[in-house]
């Protein structure tokens, strides 16, 4: 097990949801994202908890801000 830090930006969650979906899709109790093998069930909380951050609700986005 790593130490690696995982960063996020919109970009990035829509990058987890849509790994997360296939692992779902494929009943897969883990998943690799970003070189980190990942739990599907802890994804599942990470988005639920990613998606209620204010950098997820603001209209400009990360990229934008430079």
């Amino acid at each position: 097990m790593s130490n690696k830090t995982l960063r996020f930006n919109r970009r990035r969650v829509g990058e987890l949801q849509a790994a997360y979906d296939q692992a779902v899709e494929n009943n897969l109790e883990t998943f690799t994202f970003q070189g980190e093998e990942l739990l599907t069930a802890y994804a599942k909380y990470m988005l639920q908890f990613l998606n209620s951050r204010q950098f997820m609700q603001q209209g400009v986005s990360d990229e934008q801000r430079g």
